[in-house]
């Protein structure tokens, strides 16, 4: 069985919180590069990374523990779950389209679907909306994530 793994949060007394934001500024170039050569999947994921980061924090905040690495879709439950600010689970749903539309990019691209057979322009015009809309999604819960929590 797999270790869980700790994630490293912001404290008074070491630099995560600058560190975090120093990655987050060098993946977020990376994305912008990835996206201009063409790496579309790679700037994908990284929008992945980074969102799920932040669905992390935001977790761990209003369950006052440190919830630790889990994937996407399990994270966007979770929020679901335990999340009363009505703006982030608003946006979760969105985030929960966004990540079907990731899996289509990053598992999809050499499948054809019955009755839906996209060219390969239109999978890559798919992949980019995708990149447009990861970095919109990112933004936004990166702002919500600073609400204050809401008992229920």
């Amino acid at each position: 069985m797999a270790k869980k793994k700790i994630r490293a949060t912001a404290e008074k007394h070491n630099t995560i919180g600058k560190d975090r934001h120093n990655l987050f500024a060098k993946v977020i170039e990376r994305i912008s590069k990835a996206e201009s050569e063409g790496y579309y999947l790679e700037a994908i994921a990284l929008l992945e990374s980074i969102i799920s980061d932040r669905l992390e924090s935001r977790l761990s905040h209003i369950t006052d523990s440190n919830v630790g690495f889990y994937n996407l879709g399990f994270l966007i439950r979770l929020i679901q779950l335990f999340e009363k600010q009505p703006q982030i689970v608003a946006l979760s749903k969105d985030i929960k389209k966004w990540a079907e539309r990731r899996n289509t990019c990053l598992h999809e691209m050499a499948k054809i679907k019955l009755k839906d057979n996209k060219t390969w322009d239109e999978k890559v015009n798919l992949c980019k909306d995708t990149i447009t809309e990861g970095i919109e999604l990112f933004r936004e819960i990166d702002k919500l994530k600073r609400l204050p929590k809401v008992s229920s």
